[in-house]
């Protein structure tokens, strides 16, 4: 067993031989000031033991560290959060600096935002910057508190997103009328070939909202 006190991470920084991050430990502050450094870097992975007060220091402002990564094709934050007067997980707050954020990052392939708090207001936020990643294949949102209405905005947004592959909102209380309107929006996406819907409060109506809606993908 580790002493408490030990730092425990792992990440790669070979810029030739891998273009991933990983950021899993307690003690991060060094090695997130040294992933501005790593120009190539092309996925980039932050999860829930990276402490709220480490992501948040006024040094590590994801506002400039995101875009100062220009090949970054795939985010994915797990359980953290990015602004500092917000949750322990990525809330509404933390939703509205990520929407700074995405603009400045229109070559991003993946985004997979898995077990946090953005409900149906943070989601709100985040469509108008969605909606601008034209490049998008994959999104992920399941755990994280979405309401019907918070898939209503959702579903608009999905229209402008004609490379999505893969779309999961696992996890959330969508309910039939979220699920209506997202069975409106999947003839949208041509592309489209996995999407994860379960344990999301669907009844009879919802599902033949769905079943009407996969034949056309």
């Amino acid at each position: 067993m580790r002493p408490e006190n030990e730092k425990t991470y792992e990440t790669i920084t070979d810029r030739q031989e891998s273009k991933t991050i990983n950021i899993n430990f307690k003690d991060s502050e060094e090695l997130m000031l040294k992933i501005s450094q790593l120009e190539s870097c092309q996925r980039l992975r932050l999860n829930s033991n990276v402490t709220r007060h480490r992501l948040t220091q006024p040094q590590l402002d994801f506002r400039q560290l995101l875009p100062a990564l220009p090949e970054l094709q795939t985010l994915s934050l797990t359980s953290v959060n990015l602004d500092p007067a917000g949750a322990a997980t990525l809330d509404s707050a933390g939703a509205a600096t990520l929407a700074e954020i995405l603009p400045q990052l229109p070559q991003l392939e993946g985004l997979q935002l898995r077990s946090n708090s953005i409900g149906s207001q943070g989601i709100e936020v985040l469509a108008g910057a969605l909606t601008q990643l034209s490049q998008l294949k994959e999104l992920v949102l399941s755990n994280n508190q979405i309401g019907a209405s918070g898939a209503e905005v959702l579903a608009r947004a999905l229209s402008q997103l004609p490379a999505l592959k893969k779309l999961e909102l696992k996890v959330n209380q969508i309910g039939d009328q979220g699920e209506g309107a997202l069975a409106e929006a999947l003839p949208q996406l041509p592309q489209l070939e996995e999407l994860n819907l379960s344990h999301t409060q669907i009844g009879d109506q919802g599902v033949v909202a769905l079943a009407g809606a996969l034949p056309q993908l």
